[in-house]
């Protein structure tokens, strides 16, 4: 692999390590790398614009953020296919993304002040309006309550239940 400007990187279920790049070698087409440390050999999936993050489901399907794009790119190993969602908001820039318990994938859009669903069944995105105003959220993460905790800014730690606040399995013995 030639000059690579990384920006995320995730190992999925097959020790396979998945690259993402911001930005582009002149005259190269932007990709999200994959290294098979089986076969030792790089593979690259194109994509229309470079990408940042990524997350992987529990089918093994890879999701990475286009924030120049304002695209959600996903990449499913098996075929290999890239398919690309644009947002149905002008500009978005997402940044962070990850995968829920049930599949949907969830990125931060400061532009719009939000988190960002995807609903993988119905292709459909849901914007979450932030508890403050100006935000970014550098990093996400979901528990197994399947609640998703981020920093807003580096100083407020956020839990947001997409399903509500129900009461936890321990809570329910």
């Amino acid at each position: 692999m030639k000059a690579f400007n990384g920006y995320g990187i995730v190992v999925d279920k097959q020790d396979r390590v998945w690259a993402t790049q911001i930005g582009t070698a002149a005259g190269s087409q932007p990709a999200v790398q994959m290294y098979d440390p089986k076969t030792d050999k790089w593979t690259a999936y194109p994509t229309s614009s470079p990408t940042r993050r990524l997350t992987v489901d529990s089918k093994g399907t890879i999701w990475a953020n286009q924030y120049f794009g304002n695209r959600l790119v996903m990449i499913e190993p098996a075929s290999g296919r890239v398919t690309e969602y644009p947002l149905p908001l002008k500009y978005g820039n997402l940044y962070e993304v990850w995968a829920d318990l049930d599949d949907n994938i969830w990125a931060s859009n400061s532009v719009y002040n939000s988190l960002v669903k995807f609903d993988q069944k119905t292709k459909q995105f849901t914007y979450y309006p932030f508890p403050e105003f100006r935000t970014h959220v550098p990093k996400m993460e979901v528990d197994p309550e399947g609640t998703l905790w981020f920093a807003l800014d580096r100083f407020a730690l956020t839990a947001f239940k997409p399903k509500g606040n129900k009461p936890t399995r321990a809570s329910t013995k």
